[in-house]
């Protein structure tokens, strides 16, 4: 971790790219910082829910939109998918995707960060809360992953465990 912020416990919030209900977000989060004092956020910087999360914590600690302050004071910590970059050994061959815009991708990135934001949790000694934030009727296959890791790596540390379903809104009603 960075800084030397206080940080008495981690939180880490899984969030489908499809959740855009920044209330949503701002309302968890502005509830768990009260009831749980000195938390750092451990987020991924995918699109979307990881976004609105990032933004929104950075604001609750008083950075307004500037998540490198927040980063670098120690209440954020943001982790990388390398989806551009080259393949892990456990890769299989040959699974990489086109991208749009030419190019190729490793589909796998995002599921080997998932283990990279629960281990970085577990070594920390601190005590750990879950917020995961899902789309209904949405494959949210990776915020599913990193529940799996976060509830086999962390177990003996989780404090809290909040599983929240984003509703699809109908248009115009909402």
């Amino acid at each position: 971790m960075t800084g030397d912020a206080g940080v008495k416990r981690i939180l880490i919030v899984t969030a489908s790219r499809s959740c855009t209900d920044r209330s949503l977000f701002l309302g968890a989060l502005a509830t768990y910082r009260v009831i749980r004092p000195g938390a750092c956020l451990y987020i991924g910087d995918g699109t979307g829910g990881d976004s609105l999360a990032r933004h929104e914590w950075s604001r609750l600690c008083g950075y307004g939109d500037k998540v490198s302050r927040a980063t670098a004071a120690g209440w954020l910590r943001v982790f990388n998918a390398d989806w551009l970059g080259p393949c892990r050994p456990d890769c299989e061959p040959g699974h990489r995707l086109p991208r749009p815009g030419g190019g190729t991708y490793c589909p796998a990135a995002g599921p080997f960060r998932s283990p990279a934001i629960c281990d970085d949790a577990a070594a920390t000694g601190l005590p750990v809360g879950i917020i995961a934030v899902r789309k209904e009727n949405a494959g949210n296959k990776g915020t599913r992953d990193c529940l799996k890791r976060a509830r086999s790596t962390l177990a003996p540390v989780i404090e809290d465990f909040i599983d929240i379903l984003e509703a699809w809104q109908l248009p115009g009603r909402g």
